[in-house]
């Protein structure tokens, strides 16, 4: 996704008690990817939401490989796997 962030982006939203957690969230999200010195854009959503989105470009690492492909997965059986896992961790806490 690049949409005028000069390359392209990783997006992770968070959602959380408060907003301390809710970027806590999405900071974790994005834990070892990509490389804020390139650009960072972090945004509150819409008042009263609880949901903050951090918007981080991709390192020159990520970029070169050809393997990486980045994709919206929302409402797909990927995200329904992906968030299987996030509850099953969630649970053992």
């Amino acid at each position: 996704m690049q949409r005028g962030f000069g390359g392209p982006v990783w997006h992770a939203s968070g959602r959380g008690a408060n907003e301390a957690a809710s970027w806590a969230i999405a900071e974790r999200a994005l834990e070892g990817v990509g490389d804020a010195t390139l650009g960072e854009w972090r945004e509150a959503g819409s008042p009263g939401s609880g949901v903050v989105h951090i918007r981080r470009r991709l390192s020159s690492r990520e970029v070169g490989n050809r393997g990486l492909v980045v994709r919206d997965i929302r409402g797909s059986a990927e995200e329904t796997a992906r968030l299987g896992v996030v509850w099953r961790e969630l649970e053992r806490r």
